[in-house]
């Protein structure tokens, strides 16, 4: 209890000043160790100090793409064009988010800006999320949230045994969430844990569904075309202005 006194005085000193007149400064400097608890005060001074223990919440979750016997099973091919489609259609792949919008950038580094639909983990309908997205050819696509630095990541990977020159297709779906307003341990924040840890996993499942729907549909091949058309504009952009664009 000591060690945390002394950690909130210096995040008193940072945000408040050491102005012994302070109500702040002399509340802290008075309380004894032991009755030291966030409950003890104001929001505003607990807010200040606990802005270092943000509350964090990482999971991953990996869907075997085919699985044994399968009939009609993805190439590595479509898995790569339907995951792609998530960089700048994100509300193609998840029903809480309700559009997507591409503010600046290029073609495979952008910011988007996502309108929140229902069923949202910690944002409200309607609300604006803007997100710096990055697209790694045939290996991931990762978006960053610009307010809170939380992350998600779809990946393509593959996996086979020792000796075993066969390797299995597989999609993981990585989320690092990153609250600044929820205080680690609170019920809030062990409910956000339940919630964010069974959507992660619905939508890892539901990926791969969507994905082979998709190709089934035409809808994979026609996104394909699309994006040979947008590389062949970029190449363009490329030979008039005779500097890298992508």
């Amino acid at each position: 209890m000591e060690a945390l006194a002394r950690l909130l005085f210096h995040f008193f000193d940072k945000y408040l000043g050491t102005d012994q007149s302070s109500n702040h400064y002399l509340n802290l400097r008075f309380v004894p160790a032991q009755r030291l608890r966030p409950e003890l005060l104001d929001t505003q001074t607990t807010k200040h100090a606990m802005g270092s223990m943000a509350f964090e919440f990482n999971i991953a979750f990996t869907s075997e793409v085919n699985k044994p016997g399968s009939t009609d099973p993805l190439s590595p091919a479509e898995l790569w064009q339907g995951i792609k489609r998530g960089g700048r259609n994100p509300n193609d792949f998840a029903d809480y988010v309700a559009s997507c919008e591409v503010l600046s950038g290029r073609h495979k580094e952008f910011r988007r800006r996502l309108t929140i639909a229902d069923g949202a983990v910690h944002r409200a309908k309607g609300e604006h999320l803007d997100q710096d997205v990055l697209i790694a050819d045939n290996l991931h696509v990762s978006a960053t949230t610009v307010d809170t630095g939380a992350k998600s990541t779809w990946l393509l990977s593959y996996a086979a045994g020792d000796g075993d020159d066969h390797t299995d297709l597989y999609l993981t779906a990585m989320y690092e969430l990153k609250l600044a307003d929820i205080l680690p341990g609170s019920p809030e924040a062990k409910e956000i844990e339940v919630n964010y840890t069974a959507l992660a996993r619905g939508a890892c499942h539901d990926a791969v569904a969507k994905i082979r729907s998709w190709r089934d549909e035409g809808r994979l091949r026609m996104w394909k075309e699309e994006d040979r058309a947008l590389d062949a504009a970029v190449e363009h952009k490329i030979s008039h202005e005779g500097k890298l664009v992508r």
